[in-house]
């Protein structure tokens, strides 16, 4: 797995040109990653959406995925599928709260009241990120519910597992692999 992010700071004056240039950002790191592993030039590939949504180089052997957030823009990529989302850690929604996670999830984000937003991001990064290795949606009601061991959430499944690299201050990576 390889991973870069790249922050596009103050560039964009309005919230559609910060979006913008994210989704740029974002793109641009996916073409530099691809070309660097498959040895063809960033012009020459092709990146398309499957039907749910999930990108792909058409025809090159290698998977990637792009999240942004803020004002970061990251991308992964892997041998096999492969999901990421960054967030940054802010407060607990409600509303995401009730509609996204299990009672067993909400019980771990609301027990620790010091790192309720923490344990929030993180969860919900993990959801995004194991979302987007499948495809489909986070409010699917098919989603990654995570399970936990001796008060913490397990990170190696059957199928697939998670990683958290190194994020910037305030953010939390999640990777699902």
């Amino acid at each position: 797995m390889k991973l870069e992010f790249t922050d596009i700071g103050s560039k964009a004056k309005t919230a559609t040109e910060r979006a913008r240039l994210l989704h740029e950002a974002g793109e641009a790191l996916a073409r530099k990653m691809i070309s660097a592993e498959c040895s063809v030039p960033p012009e020459d590939i092709v990146i398309k959406k499957e039907a749910l949504g999930k990108p792909y180089a058409e025809s090159l052997p290698i998977h990637f995925n792009i999240s942004h957030s803020g004002t970061f823009a990251v991308c992964v990529t892997h041998s096999s599928p492969i999901g990421v989302d960054i967030q940054s850690v802010g407060k607990v929604r409600p509303l995401a709260l009730r509609r996204t996670f299990s009672p067993e999830e909400r019980e771990y984000i609301l027990a620790s009241p010091e790192a309720q937003a923490q344990r929030f991001t993180c969860l919900w990064c993990m959801k995004e990120a194991w979302t987007k290795r499948h495809g489909g949606s986070i409010l699917s009601r098919e989603g990654f519910t995570c399970s936990f061991e001796n008060g913490k959430p397990i990170t190696d499944y059957d199928d697939f597992s998670f990683a958290f690299p190194p994020a910037p201050d305030g953010y939390v990576i999640a990777v699902c692999l």
